[in-house]
């Protein structure tokens, strides 16, 4: 067992641990908070970087994108920037807080097309999205054994641009786009300011291997381009759906020599599945902005189903495979692109893992 040195503990550990009412509300809230931290590693996306996508992305234009993909990446780490964890309240009706910075980036790698003037492999107006979530629940949510389900809440803000200032509609027919519609090569597009707020619920099994997650929530900007906004064209405002289920199974390691070093009961994260929906709620519209015509469900509706696999012997790396559906792509200004996708990569950030010096994995 661990002696409340919780920086050295492993929740799982922490979570058979029977606490004593005699405990100082310090010890708790502190066994509490490393319970909060473990379960907001499932509630972050992984990064991905996928060296194998799809080329065929049927657009609302009517010049589609004939140029495949070669890497399409988003760097989207989780950094908790509040390792103190702030508490408001007293003892186990105390609120608990955790701050995350979120640096947001995305990039794809286009192959080049000479049809339309490339002559390299170029990327075309990253995705940047710098932001910050806090996460917040009650201490009795995570310190109680015999409760089955946790609840938390989270509110995100986040800005995304894509670094360009060209027109945002091509104001004649180019070769990359007709006119009217929005101009892909360098088109200036920014959301100022995107607001989120979600709730959250997770459950574990009762062996400990399996945690489920479900967020729900809802979003809102408030300055996106000023053209886009004029025509009604970009998904303002959204209801969001997450869910994950991770395995993670008891790992035990055992090393005989002069010393016999045995650890035992720990849990090591294998496979992740989320799967994520988004619907858009505001009154919009697609095509020209000469020839506009009102957004139809399948112009309001993302979803994607991603399955994750952690390569044994690495902290934070694994394999990716994910397919889904964009009726508004999320990639900046080629918004007005939809597109059945699939893709596989590699995936890295929050897996659940125990950092040992001994640890030497073998499957």
């Amino acid at each position: 067992m661990c002696s409340f040195d919780i920086e050295s503990c492993d929740p799982a550990k922490l979570r058979t641990l029977k606490l004593d009412a005699a405990d100082t509300p310090f010890v708790r809230q502190r066994i509490a908070h490393a319970y909060f931290e473990e379960d907001i590693a499932s509630t972050v996306f992984l990064s991905k970087a996928s060296f194998i996508s799809n080329k065929r992305w049927q657009t609302k234009s009517d010049f589609p994108n004939r140029k495949g993909l070669i890497i399409d990446a988003r760097i989207n780490p989780y950094i908790n920037i509040s390792s103190l964890n702030w508490n408001f309240g007293k003892a186990d009706n105390a609120w608990m807080t955790a701050i995350y910075f979120n640096p947001d980036f995305e990039v794809r790698l286009f192959d080049d097309d000479p049809a339309i003037g490339d002559n390299s492999k170029p990327v075309r107006t990253a995705s940047f999205r710098p932001g910050a979530e806090i996460f917040i629940s009650k201490v009795k949510q995570f310190i109680d054994t015999k409760r089955k389900y946790r609840f938390a809440y989270s509110f995100k803000i986040n800005h995304h641009s894509n670094g360009q200032d060209g027109e945002v509609f091509n104001s004649e027919d180019r070769l990359w786009g007709k006119k009217g519609f929005v101009n892909t090569y360098n088109g200036d597009f920014s959301d100022d300011l995107l607001l989120a707020f979600n709730a959250m619920v997770f459950r574990n099994s009762k062996d400990q291997n399996h945690l489920f997650f479900l967020k729900t929530g809802y979003s809102t900007t408030t300055g996106i381009t000023q053209q886009l906004a004029q025509y009604k064209l970009y998904g303002t405002d959204r209801l969001n759906l997450m869910s994950s289920w991770a395995w993670r199974p008891l790992y035990r390691t055992i090393i005989n020599g002069k010393k016999r070093y045995d650890e035992t009961g720990y849990h090591v994260e294998r496979m992740r599945i989320e799967l994520y929906t988004t619907y858009i709620l505001n009154p919009m519209n697609v095509g020209a902005i000469y020839n506009l015509q009102k957004a139809k469900f399948t112009d309001r509706i993302n979803f994607h189903v991603t399955g994750h696999w952690r390569v044994p012997g690495f902290v934070a790396a694994g394999l990716f495979v994910e397919t889904g559906y964009y009726g508004q792509d999320t990639y900046n200004i080629y918004l007005q692109q939809s597109a059945w996708f699939a893709k596989f990569g590699l995936s890295f950030g929050l897996f659940k893992y125990k950092q040992s010096p001994i640890l030497s994995e073998g499957g």
